[in-house]
């Protein structure tokens, strides 16, 4: 629904509504639960420790990067530069093909040093990416995006990876201190 909204009228369409809906009666339905049985609460806790809340804002920002990579560029360069999908897709290549590289060495890098400089160094690059886009003027066509699609490339591929890293190794921490330890044998 998130996705698709500004596509389809957000509610003005019937099947955004209906996602939103069903996505909040999941959600309740998952939430229903946990507040019943007892204990359960320090699980949603969880959600309300500072690290996940810095992690969940981290991949909010990041989908609403993708988003504009995946819903504005194309717009912009249907509507302003009349491309066909086809062209737009040659346009956006620049942002796919270097991902394959980039998310491979990025996996690398991360598994030998700390995660939390790939988030914040794949974060700055992406945030540069949005400051060069910011320059756009109706001149721009598919090769001047080029910077900007291999900057988000790159950006993009270390935050994700990094990101991944984080929430696993975060979840992994609470799971193992909340389990309880053996006995000895």
């Amino acid at each position: 629904a998130l996705s698709q909204g500004e596509r389809l009228d957000w509610l003005g369409s019937g099947l955004i509504v209906g996602l939103l809906a069903a996505g909040g009666l999941l959600l309740a339905a998952g939430l229903v639960p946990h507040l019943r049985a007892p204990g359960t609460l320090a699980a949603l806790a969880v959600l309300v420790d500072r690290h996940s809340v810095v992690l969940g804002l981290s991949l909010f920002g990041l989908r609403v990067i993708l988003l504009a990579v995946a819903f504005l560029i194309p717009a912009y360069l249907g509507a302003v530069q009349g491309y066909r999908p086809e062209q737009t897709g040659r346009a956006l290549r620049w942002l796919a093909l270097p991902q394959l590289a980039t998310g491979l060495a990025a996996a690398w890098l991360v598994r030998r040093s700390d995660a939390r400089w790939g988030l914040a160094g794949g974060l700055s690059l992406a945030a540069l990416a949005c400051v060069r886009a910011s320059r756009l003027t109706c001149d721009w066509a598919g090769e001047d995006f080029r910077p900007v699609l291999l900057l988000l490339s790159l950006g993009l591929s270390f935050a994700f990876v990094s990101l991944i890293a984080l929430i696993w190794l975060s979840t992994e921490s609470r799971w193992s201190a909340s389990m309880p330890s053996a006995p000895p044998t």
